[in-house]
């Protein structure tokens, strides 16, 4: 009620006023009602309806930015305190400078609650201050908008810009966008880029940008060396801030592709070769991948292969299928934009044969004696060889007669048995020649050569002789090299006697070096080599295998009489490799033989295929092979240090047999006629029986060896010795000892490393305390081990001309040195006494027995299963 005085009396005719005020205090539709009351005879109670809407009013304006500079807009925003009726709602806008214009009024929509407009700004020549306002009915709300003077700015679309990994001499290039953010046109003088592998590819200066243009900037990242590099891209303008504008570059240079060869130029038929894709430097942490391809069917390689961390090269195989006609074949290395190629020539298949050996030597064969030799013949071609005749020629020469034509499938090969004897001194000559359907050579000749020597100052007639064993190379000095030794105990006292090699297996092995992934403790294995390096071992070899159970595959595998659980299963390659290249960078200078396995033909140390053991070969080779993980230079070893050292070693088997042999000719077969991860061919020699079976046994693993391409490599025996401790110990283990020695030399072994000094159950050379069922006594050299050093006085230096065996099973070896020295090493190999007249008129005076002791040579001496040495002379 805003107008009335009560009570009122009025008169006939009169009036009086009443006023009502409508004032919401909330927005929407409201009632009322005003009620009079009088003395009125009738609507003594008059009611008047009363009715409203509230409507929203103005709560505030604002704008975007509270400053402007130049010509310019700002988004600005008038706002009511709640939903415009459904006319909307206007909104009267004014600005108080002429520097800046809005519209004259603005609506909110209905059921809106804010209408936007634009303010409008022109450039002034000192800074102000512009007011805008907005009113509605008797509300008014204001903003004030800073007018600043107009000035130039830059913006930079990034402060870095990283390249990533690109090729060494591989260019790559980002854009960087240059932008006008300020107020006024801004002009960019100049930019320049600095660091190694970093150049401007594109943009042209000085160029000058209005308000919101931009412009680019190429920078080109062509490495030129390997590993990280950085630089820097400055940017110049009138830019009122950021005059000087710098973006960091950075980038790493990777090796790229130089080559791809393969191991032969050229092959024929169904054959594997061996190739090699090779980069500028190490790969980096996760690899190069390489993609591989042939431009013809009958050539097939993977598609891609990966050149592990820190290595420089990865191997692969191209399979080949036989050809009708010669053809060449392209086989393509690509990473990157790098691409490198090989020609490989695919032969017509046609047959060929091979020889074991261009000559046989008989070297000194005593008158009237029979010595043999054999020629292995092999099919080396793509189609089936046949041999159709082979004849000998010469003074002395005969062959065992065999039945011909004799037809060989490709890499199957037979052997010809060729006799030397004669009953003249002096030197023969003779040829054996072989008549085939060769492609190559159908008439092949073998030169033979043997030399009719007189039977030497011991001669025996008690017995018909029954075999005559002469050494590959009889004019050679046996090797110091014959007497390596396990050693398993750094505190076991180091042997009295000399040894050469050093073979870690039980005093080193993977499992015990890298407990988990990435953590190592070499302290057994450095305590080793520095005792072995005191002591004159110039040479050590390490075998891997028994596998970590963190790096196995099978981790759940017993693996009965190993080394526990999963360590005879194929490791994680990933794991292997970064233990392989740790190893061999670590020794690189100090141990330069790599063992790929051990015992592999024996489930308790590898339980995986033929297929996954070629995978750990082929890994193991091209690590323990490759310069950037050991190369050697005037003497000083390092990686990436010169020329590499390192020699790989055949995964030896456990002994020689029947058994043993198929599965060396079956692993050896899975990578075609060429085996090629061994530069040395190995295996294990234990027979617990007769010492010189070994003579017969390696010439049944050289007939192996030959049919895959290894005949040429040395042999080694890296593990032997009689065996388990059996109660016969003492002088039978000393016998064994130094017959087997002898008899390897004959045989042809270059290297033994015997097994094992200190070892509780095997070959036991010195028993320790810690033995918990000694058979001899504790922390003494044992009788073999006395023995030991007395055949290594005998051996080491002297040649070989040969050994003979006789009927009642006495051998007679005989060992000369420079000087006119002559003697004769003799034994019962049945261990039964047997007697040996010695002719009065012989050169032979004194003998030694087993212990080294120098006795006089009786008339009669009799020969049990200790080895005595028949001299001329003292030593």
């Amino acid at each position: 009620l805003a107008q009335g005085t009560f009570p009122v009396t009025l008169n006939p005719g009169q009036t009086a006023t009443v006023a009502v005020q409508f004032d919401p205090t909330v927005e929407g539709a409201l009632a009322g009602q005003l009620t009079v009351t009088s003395n009125a005879a009738t609507n003594s109670t008059a009611v008047v309806a009363l009715s409203g809407t509230g409507l929203p009013v103005l709560t505030g304006i604002s704008c975007t930015s509270p400053s402007m500079g130049g010509t310019a807009t700002d988004l600005c925003t008038a706002t009511i305190s709640g939903p415009a009726p459904a006319a909307g709602f206007r909104v009267a806008l004014s600005s108080n400078n002429a520097a800046v214009t809005v519209s004259p009024a603005g609506l909110v929509n209905a059921n809106m609650t804010s209408v936007q407009f634009m303010a409008s700004a022109t450039p002034v020549s000192v800074a102000q201050t512009a007011t805008l306002t907005a009113s509605v009915g008797g509300v008014s709300e204001t903003f004030a908008i800073q007018l600043n003077v107009p000035a130039p700015a830059l913006s930079v679309s990034s402060s870095s810009v990283n390249f990533g990994s690109a090729g060494v001499n591989t260019p790559t290039t980002q854009s960087i966008t240059l932008s006008s953010t300020g107020t006024t046109a801004v002009t960019i003088s100049g930019a320049t880029v600095s660091g190694a592998g970093f150049t401007l590819a594109q943009g042209t200066f000085p160029v000058t940008l209005n308000p919101g243009q931009t412009a680019t900037v190429g920078v080109e990242f062509d490495p030129t060396v390997e590993g990280a590099l950085t630089g820097q891209l400055t940017v110049t303008s009138n830019s009122a801030t950021n005059s000087t504008a710098v973006v960091a570059l950075g980038g790493t240079g990777l090796p790229v592709l130089t080559g791809i060869s393969c191991s032969s130029p050229s092959v024929v038929g169904t054959a594997t070769d061996l190739c090699t894709a090779t980069i500028s430097g190490p790969a980096p942490a996760a690899g190069l991948r390489v993609a591989l391809s042939s431009n013809n069917a009958a050539v097939t390689v993977s598609p891609a292969g990966l050149v592990n961390a820190n290595m420089t090269s990865v191997q692969f195989m191209a399979y080949a299928t036989p050809l009708p006609t010669a053809q060449t074949v392209m086989l393509t290395a690509s990473a990157g934009s790098v691409v490198e190629t090989f020609a490989l020539q695919l032969n017509a298949t046609v047959p060929a044969l091979g020889l074991s050996s261009a000559g046989v030597v008989f070297g000194n064969v005593p008158l009237n004696v029979t010595a043999t030799r054999t020629v292995t013949l092999t099919s080396s071609g793509a189609a089936s060889l046949t041999i159709n005749s082979a004849a000998v020629s010469g003074t002395g020469f005969g062959m065992t007669t065999g039945t011909f034509p004799i037809t060989l499938n490709p890499g199957q090969s037979t052997t010809l048995s060729v006799q030397f004897e004669t009953s003249s001194l002096g030197a023969e000559a003779g040829q054996l020649t072989i008549a085939s359907n060769s492609s190559t050579n159908p008439t092949a000749m073998i030169a033979l050569s043997g030399t009719g020597s007189s039977p030497g100052s011991f001669t025996y007639n008690g017995s018909e002789l029954e075999n005559t064993l002469v050494p590959p190379n009889p004019t050679t000095p046996i090797s110091s090299n014959l007497f390596g030794m396990s050693i398993h105990h750094t505190a076991t006292p180091f042997p009295a006697f000399p040894v050469s090699t050093f073979r870690f297996w039980d005093a080193a092995a993977w499992s015990t070096l890298e407990t988990a992934s990435g953590v190592y403790d070499w302290t057994h294995m450095d305590q080793a080599i520095s005792i072995g390096n005191a002591n004159g071992v110039s040479d050590y070899i390490f075998t891997f295998g028994s596998v970590p159970l963190w790096a196995s595959t099978n981790p759940s595998d017993q693996c009965i009489g190993g080394d526990g659980l999963g360590s005879c299963d194929p490791p994680d390659m990933a794991a292997l490799t970064e233990f392989a290249t740790t190893t061999v960078q670590r020794y690189c200078g100090r141990v330069k033989y790599y063992e790929t396995w051990n015992e592999p033909n024996n489930a308790q140390y590898w339980d995986g295929t033929n297929a996954q053991l070629l995978a750990v070969a082929q890994q193991i080779y091209s690590i323990a092979k490759d310069p950037a993980n050991c190369g050697c230079t005037n003497g000083v070893c390092r990686p990436n240090g010169g020329a590499n050292p390192n020699q790989v070693l055949l995964p030896p088997i456990s002994e020689i047999n029947p058994t043993t042999l198929t599965w060396l000719d079956t692993y050896l077969g899975s990578t075609g006629a060429q085996y090629p991860y061994a530069d040395v061919a190995t295996f294990h020699g234990y027979d617990e029986t007769n010492p010189e079976n070994i003579a017969t046994d390696v010439q049944s693993l050289n007939q192996v060896l030959a049919n895959h391409g290894l005949a040429s490599l040395q042999l080694w025996n890296t593990e032997a010795s009689w065996g388990s401790t059996s109660a016969a110990v003492g002088e039978p283990e000393a016998s064994w000892l130094m017959r087997y020695h002898v008899i390897q030399a004959v045989a042809g072994v270059s290297r033994f490393v015997w097994y094992a000094y200190d070892d509780c159950g095997w070959g036991t050379l010195w028993e320790g305390s810690w033995c918990t069922n000694p058979q001899n006594p504790v922390g003494q050299v044992t009788v073999p081990g006395q023995a030991y050093p007395v055949v290594q006085s005998w051996l080491s230096g002297a040649t070989l001309p040969g050994c003979r065996e006789y009927e009642n099973g006495l051998w007679a070896c005989e060992l000369q040195r420079a000087g006119g020295y002559d003697a004769w090493m003799l034994w019962s190999s049945t261990g039964n006494s047997i007697s040996v007249p010695i002719d009065a008129g012989s050169a032979l005076t004194l003998y030694r027995d087993w212990q080294n002791n120098v006795n006089a040579l009786p008339s009669e001496l009799m020969v049990d299963q200790m080895p005595v040495l028949l001299e001329n002379q003292d030593l």
